[in-house]
């Protein structure tokens, strides 16, 4: 995910930049901070990750969504985060994130839905204030995740008889 916030810049960070403190590292909450940086790191429990971790690595396009395993549901952060029908991750997403966000930013419904979800995350990971929640979020999201069996999609005749 950090490489997907860094390909989005203008220009190339300085090494200072790169170097520079980053305000999630301030978090006080060990758990949340810790799930945070994993997730920007990319060493996360969904599915995109843990299929490439596979031997033999699982291909992309089969890394389905273990909650809603829709055919085109690639289980990638975003997905999981902000897209998923599932609903215990749309009751997390609400209770968790979207609810205990608003009183922090008022409008924040309002761009979840308008913006794209790469655009939403990397909107409220740019806001200091908002990281405590959203780090919180992230955490309970990764437990629910490990509470699910990955979705292993052992061929392509497989996935061709998933919902769309």
């Amino acid at each position: 995910m950090l490489w997907a916030r860094i390909s989005r810049l203008s220009s190339a960070p300085s090494l200072s930049q790169v170097c520079a403190p980053q305000s999630y590292l301030k978090l006080t909450s060990t758990k949340p901070r810790e799930a945070l940086v994993r997730l920007l790191t990319s060493d996360h429990p969904f599915g995109i990750e843990v299929g490439r971790r596979r031997s033999p690595q699982v291909p992309e396009h089969r890394r389905i969504c273990r909650f809603c395993r829709k055919r085109k549901a690639i289980e990638k952060e975003e997905h999981v985060l902000l897209e998923c029908e599932d609903e215990r991750l749309e009751h997390l997403r609400e209770a968790r994130l979207l609810d205990a966000l608003q009183p922090l930013l008022p409008g924040t419904r309002e761009l979840y839905h308008r913006l794209p979800s790469m655009a939403f995350l990397n909107f409220v990971l740019g806001k200091e204030r908002l990281l405590p929640v959203f780090a919180q979020y992230v955490y309970e999201v990764c437990q629910l995740v490990e509470t699910v069996p990955y979705f292993l999609v052992h061929s392509d005749t497989e996935l061709q008889s998933l919902d769309l």
